[in-house]
């Protein structure tokens, strides 16, 4: 018995290969015979007895070194296109997320800080309406004090909201800015070549710095803070020191004093944080970058 099987391969039919196996049959052998533009294949058997028999074929292609590495790039291909889209859709939810913010500090800034500053104007009115030292100034005085810390946390709250450093800044032009403002000299070290982070990843890394130079000044009685940031080429590390008093291991440990905070915006943006406070207080993020 011979069967011919015929596989037609348009492009190479030299890269096709085939398998035939015969239920049955104990004596059948497969045999590739190419001619023109097509791959024949036979199966032949000699004695074959009265019966029913199935015959199967595979045929299958070469795979050649250039066809893996294809295949390769492909795959590698969309695993980068998935993982922008993915970057992407943060980068819109945190956009998004940041212009809510800024309603709402607007709204606040209209309604609770117009609605202090009429509280302090009124006390000041009538502190000058009382005439000579008394109980009734005293505490209209200490109502002052109070109304004006108030007030001064809520435009802190309010700058927070607004992330206002950031618009239409990068990373380290908004540093820089953070350091000229601060009531601590402050230095800015920049190492490597610059590059945008992302508005998700920048803000974060901006408010742990924000928030190492308020403890810097806050409880560190430090003279002297260092912001460097370092762009490497899989990598970008931030590191704030300052030459204050240091933390202790416990408040370090308890996450105490904007520590926790800190920790978290690490985490959200995938990086690292190490805090010391030996010798002074050491903060370093790094962070993974693609």
């Amino acid at each position: 018995m011979n069967i011919l099987l015929l596989a037609v391969a348009l492009a190479a039919p030299s890269v096709l290969r085939s398998w035939g196996t015969a239920e049955g049959l104990p004596h059948v052998a497969v045999q590739a015979i190419a001619q023109g533009a097509d791959a024949r294949r036979a199966a032949h058997s000699t004695n074959l007895p009265p019966g029913t028999y199935r015959f199967r074929i595979e045929a299958a292609f070469r795979r050649t070194w250039w066809f893996a590495v294809l295949i390769a790039g492909l795959i590698l291909g969309a695993l980068w296109l998935v993982d922008r889209q993915r970057v992407h859709r943060i980068e819109l939810r945190h956009a998004a997320a940041l212009a809510e913010r800024r309603r709402i500090a607007r709204e606040l800034h209209d309604t609770l800080g117009q609605g202090l500053s009429g509280v302090a104007l009124q006390i000041e009115t009538a502190l000058a309406t009382i005439e000579g030292e008394t109980r009734a100034q005293r505490h209209l005085g200490r109502a002052k004090e109070l109304v004006t810390m108030t007030m001064n946390d809520a435009r802190r709250a309010l700058a927070d909201l607004r992330a206002d450093a950031l618009d239409g800044r990068d990373l380290v032009s908004a540093l820089r800015l953070l350091a000229a403002s601060s009531a601590v000299a402050t230095d800015v070290e920049v190492r490597g070549r610059t590059r945008r982070l992302g508005i998700h990843v920048e803000n974060h890394l901006y408010r742990i710095a924000q928030e190492a130079l308020t403890n810097s000044f806050r409880h560190a009685n430090a003279s002297r803070v260092t912001i460097a940031i370092a762009f490497q080429n899989e990598r970008v590390v931030l590191r704030i020191n300052d030459d204050g008093v240091g933390l202790a291991s416990e408040v370090i440990e308890e996450h105490q004093q904007g520590l926790r905070g800190m920790r978290e915006r690490a985490a959200q943006i995938g990086a690292r944080i190490a805090i010391r406070g030996d010798q002074g207080v050491e903060i370093v993020v790094d962070l993974p970058v693609v």
